[in-house]
């Protein structure tokens, strides 16, 4: 066990949860898989609420706590169609930051 504590204690907890989420997936199946990745946003932006100045991540935000749960238990159609959704707005935004016409 380390003696040394972390300048960021607060990251252990998601650094656990990805190296669990990691092994996990193994058995659990892609969904279950792919909702973990998907809350890990949800997750980071707890961690870092400075990032919720920024009108793209306070949106994503919103989506992730109003729709992630609803939609992973609704459907599988209903989930793929959220993670679609969750793609096109960052795909949006990446064209937008780099000087693109957004989606």
């Amino acid at each position: 066990m380390s003696q040394e504590l972390s300048p960021r204690p607060d990251l252990f907890p998601l650094a656990t949860f990805l190296a669990t989420s990691a092994r996990g997936g193994l058995e659990e199946g892609v969904f279950t898989a792919t909702y973990r990745l998907a809350d890990t946003i949800r997750r980071l932006l707890e961690l870092f609420p400075d990032l919720l100045e920024d009108s793209f991540f306070r949106e994503i935000d919103s989506l992730l706590k109003r729709d992630l749960n609803k939609a992973y238990l609704m459907s599988e159609e209903e989930y793929t169609a959220f993670l679609d959704e969750l793609l096109r707005r960052f795909a949006s935004e990446v064209r937008k930051r780099n000087g693109l016409e957004a989606l």
